[in-house]
């Protein structure tokens, strides 16, 4: 079994960055089939280094280092003297994908006093900014936050210091359909019965094919003007409208659709025309927090239900990164380190569980 150790805390630092007496907090994480498994250990820092070079665990902030003749703690991913801020940084863990796409939806990390969070990406977002502009502070010790500049903030990792990688499975609605509408069949209406469209829907077939988008998309009599306008500007934009181009979608769900496919959303696992636009809305928050919509997204269930039912499941999976509440006496005010003989007593037990077999 993997075994993977994050130092979260420590309870002194030299000037230099460097630690070699006192006690550390670790976040040890084993990688198990089935997900990640976490606890928090207490333990000397020469304790930490001889397990750290007499087994195969891994350390990703910190390695072993000698200085004047003595093995010491030094930070490889961020000073490990970012920990004596009175403003203790989080320690991030691994980064939350959607399952089979590159949409990071969150961050696992760890706090000082070994709370494992689960934050939304655009809540973590607004806590590096807070943190960094209100002179508290970095924000983490083991990442990068950029935050400054024309572009949008994001966080990256160090250099040796991947974050790991988790995924969130959203489902699917169980009755998917699937797009009616014949491009075939379109383009000879279009080129053979114009006189079948109005004024406006030839308007924007018109410019559809001036902006280069192909018109057998859009070339339906059943299509609403304002529904090909939407579809056709969404295609000339380089996006896929194809799985829902269908007239048996409400314009103003076909409107919604296209907005979030422009903003990096995959629908695919909602559409169905049954789905209402309220409907829709919810269901595209549910994607946004990684919820699981197998059982959620059913036409039959009011908008208010499935609000709910999405509320609910958001809330088992994401936290909220409070400013106030992190390293200060807020909620989450620094946890004394366990006494030397209980620290000892720990450690023993820990050590005795790398003998395990798994």
């Amino acid at each position: 079994m993997r075994r993977i150790i994050h130092i979260i805390d420590v309870e002194k630092v030299n000037k230099n960055g460097s630690v070699d007496s006192g006690a550390v907090r670790v976040l040890e994480t084993l990688v198990k089939k089935d997900g990640y498994e976490h606890r928090v250990i207490d333990i000397s820092v020469e304790d930490l280094i001889n397990q750290l070079t007499s087994s195969n665990i891994e350390i990703v902030n910190a390695g072993v280092d000698v200085e004047n003749g003595k093995r010491v703690l030094i930070g490889t991913t961020g000073s490990l003297t970012r920990f004596a801020s009175g403003q203790k940084p989080y320690v991030i863990i691994s980064q939350i994908s959607a399952d089979g796409s590159n949409k990071v939806m969150g961050y696992r990390v760890a706090s000082a006093n070994g709370k494992v969070l689960k934050i939304r990406i655009e809540d973590l977002l607004k806590f590096a900014t807070e943190r960094t502009t209100g002179g508290d502070g970095v924000p983490f010790q083991n990442g990068q936050f950029v935050g400054t500049g024309d572009g949008a903030p994001y966080i990256r990792a160090y250099p040796g210091g991947d974050f790991l990688q988790e995924g969130l499975t959203s489902g699917r609605a169980k009755d998917i359909h699937t797009a009616v509408n014949d491009r075939e069949k379109n383009l000879n209406r279009v080129n053979n019965e114009k006189l079948g469209f109005t004024k406006q829907q030839l308007a924007e077939i018109e410019a559809a094919r001036n902006a280069g988008v192909d018109i057998g998309i859009i070339a339906n009599k059943l299509f609403s003007p304002r529904a090909m306008r939407a579809l056709w500007q969404t295609e000339a934009k380089g996006f896929n409208t194809r799985p829902f181009a269908d007239p048996a979608y409400k314009v103003e769900v076909i409107e919604l659709l296209c907005v979030a496919i422009q903003n990096g959303i995959d629908v695919t696992p909602i559409l169905n025309p049954k789905f209402t636009v309220s409907h829709i809305r919810e269901l595209l928050v549910a994607l946004e927090d990684g919820v699981d919509i197998t059982n959620i997204a059913d036409p039959n269930i009011s908008a208010r239900e499935i609000y709910e039912r999405v509320l609910r499941a958001s809330q088992g999976i994401w936290c909220d990164a409070e400013v106030s509440k992190v390293g200060t006496s807020g909620g989450w005010e620094r946890k004394a380190f366990r006494s030397r003989k209980e620290m000892q007593r720990n450690y023993e037990e820990w050590k005795k569980s790398f003998e395990v077999e798994e």
